[in-house]
């Protein structure tokens, strides 16, 4: 059912406990739009219940962040970016940039995924989709106003070194992927907005495959290596 603007969302909510210990799992959007309320009811019990808050990642200083950012991301001498790409996806990249108002030659020093990630963020923050809007940047916000710790699963650098670690041709695809698929980038993400707040993980799955479809190896780095990993984290404790 379509939601009106001002409804509570109902995302997706997990509970794993034993004896001393309760978790609770809760999936996120990265960035949303600001009218989605979501911070209500369920989820805003599960964090009022919990001693301390673990995210994916808790992101550094943005100074900090830029500075691990373009020691993980810059690849000076690797050409430019359109020269990395073949086919209709070379043929569509500059049409691409300039739709987004980037200059042509922004990416050029810096390693290929890194162009796939920003195009795809730059796309979503077009469609109205922010991270300032998004659950870690209020879950950060909460924790810190009601004094619960703070922790990272990953850290940024982490994250970063994950992308940086796919093997050039792989990259090369995920950028192409990333071009073929982003003039369906707001149609996509209204879908995922509405499966995410009405608790529908089967259509997010969905959207989340078929969007790595054709990329494997990024699939094993990106999604299931790391769930493994979560998941052990999660048995751990």
């Amino acid at each position: 059912a379509a939601h009106q603007q001002g409804d509570c969302a109902s995302p997706a909510l997990w509970v794993v406990r034993d004896a001393d210990t309760t978790i609770h799992l809760f999936g996120t959007l990265h960035l949303l739009p600001a009218d989605v309320r979501w911070f209500e009811g369920a989820v805003r019990a599960a964090f009022d219940a919990s001693a301390e808050v673990a995210l994916e990642v808790v992101l550094p200083a943005p100074e900090q962040a830029q500075g691990v950012l373009l020691r993980r991301a810059l690849a000076p001498g690797a050409g430019p970016m359109a020269t990395r790409l073949h086919g209709k996806a070379r043929d569509a990249y500059g049409p691409t940039l300039a739709g987004l108002g980037v200059p042509a030659d922004a990416f050029d020093p810096f390693q290929t995924w890194f162009a796939a990630v920003t195009l795809t963020t730059l796309a979503a923050q077009r469609a109205g989709f922010e991270v300032a809007h998004g659950p870690e940047t209020v879950l950060t916000r909460a924790a810190a106003a009601a004094g619960k710790p703070l922790l990272g699963i990953e850290t940024f650098d982490e994250q970063l070194a994950l992308l940086a670690s796919l093997p050039e041709p792989v990259q090369r695809r995920f950028l192409a992927a990333t071009i073929e698929q982003l003039p369906e980038a707001p149609a996509t993400l209204a879908t995922m907005r509405d499966a995410w707040r009405s608790g529908d993980v089967d259509t997010l799955d969905g959207v989340m495959r078929k969007g790595l479809a054709g990329l494997p190896e990024a699939t094993d780095v990106l999604m299931t290596q790391r769930n493994v990993r979560w998941a052990r984290w999660i048995a751990e404790r």
